[in-house]
């Protein structure tokens, strides 16, 4: 099974905890093969055009394939797309699909079905939370704020298995986005019949590595072998469940007691113990994410630039992931994580300063604004 991210939703690096050993307990090898996750969230949706968690992603990649995946490297690798061509000056992408690519009802799986589902998720009237991962596209960013018609989104079927894709300028890590959930297709012919439905056991149909077998709420989510998949030989593993509890104690607990396979998150406080107890069973996992806190700029006192530096030249990084987070996070001086391709980490200049010079500077930054050091009481 491929696109899992063994790792934390919030943080730069993320803590994971994989069994070491046969799946599904010590029954024999021709015994069905299933994989158990502590998931860490209830999803909100099984649409791939309606999500934002990693725990609702974890599931859809198995559900789903976009045109590119990720290889075992994190490198973009060919997903339903088996080939693609770049114009020179980088505004055209044209994906030639498999001819073997096919949904699990058998369809096979068309240019025009990608067609179809960007249109769908830039469609302001869908609302969906992460349409502007595709804004590179050209009209994207128009067509999901109702200024011109989806059908002027930069994305057309050549032919049934060919695909073009038409940027508003050149995007060097444009084929990165497409392996977000945002570049997932969705089958229209299970919209149309059913709706918003369409997400429900017995009436989803998908292209990726696994089918929806059954979900109950608060319990699990099941998934099973998809036959009609291009590379389902090569599908070891039959069943996979997830588990949605987000009481990260006991789903430790849990695991050790031989109930999970995986298990997505872990209590910070036990890592220590884990550590030193559990070495080969835990994994930190590179995780391109960022933590960080919003504020209302248009209230006083953080409509000041300078209150907003201040604050921010006040948290120490270092100190909350060597003694509060623990996973070995980096800390984080701008909004793209470092290790993003095609970029050069852009930190802020007082990132080399030491915390008692952030603070010096910091309080000469409030008291600039009109805060003073607070009075004795």
């Amino acid at each position: 099974m491929t696109g899992f991210a063994l790792s934390r939703i919030c943080g730069a690096f993320a803590a994971a905890l994989l069994l070491a050993g046969p799946l599904g307990g010590a029954a024999p090898a021709a015994a069905e093969k299933v994989l158990r996750i502590a998931n860490m969230g209830e999803p909100e949706s099984l649409d791939p055009h309606k999500t934002s968690t990693t725990g609702e992603s974890r599931i859809l990649r198995q559900l789903f394939e976009g045109l590119v995946v990720h290889d075992p490297k994190a490198n973009v690798a060919p997903g339903a797309a088996e080939s693609w061509t770049i114009s020179e000056d980088g505004l055209t992408y044209t994906f030639k699909l498999r001819s073997n690519a096919k949904w699990s009802n058998g369809d096979p799986v068309t240019a025009n079905d990608f067609v179809f589902s960007f249109r769908r998720i830039e469609d302001p009237n869908l609302r969906a939370q992460y349409s502007e991962v595709l804004y590179p596209i050209k009209n994207a960013e128009e067509v999901n704020t109702g200024k011109t018609a989806v059908d002027q989104l930069g994305v057309k079927a050549i032919t049934a298995t060919t695909l073009e894709i038409t940027l508003k300028a050149p995007t060097p890590y444009f084929l990165q986005l497409l392996t977000h959930t945002t570049g997932l297709p969705v089958s229209p012919k299970a919209i149309a019949e059913h709706g918003n439905d369409w997400v429900k056991p017995g009436r989803m149909i998908s292209n990726g590595a696994y089918m929806l077998g059954d979900v109950k709420p608060q319990a699990f989510i099941k998934l099973v072998k998809n036959p009609q998949y291009w590379d389902a030989g090569k599908v070891t593993i039959d069943t996979v469940m997830f588990d949605p509890s987000e009481d990260r104690p006991a789903v430790l607990k849990r695991y050790r007691a031989g109930e999970f396979d995986i298990v997505t998150d872990l209590p910070n406080d036990q890592l220590g113990w884990l550590r030193q107890n559990m070495p080969k069973e835990l994994h930190i996992a590179p995780y391109a994410g960022v933590y960080f806190y919003t504020v209302n700029v248009t209230r006083p006192p953080f409509n000041d630039v300078r209150v907003r530096q201040a604050l921010a030249m006040a948290v120490n990084r270092e100190v909350l992931v060597e003694r509060i987070t623990l996973a070995g996070e980096l800390p984080a001086y701008g909004f793209v994580p470092d290790g993003t391709a095609d970029y050069t980490s852009q930190k802020v200049a007082w990132a080399k300063m030491n915390q008692a010079a952030r603070d010096a500077e910091a309080i000469k930054l409030m008291t600039a604004a009109g805060y003073g050091a607070r009075k004795p009481l």
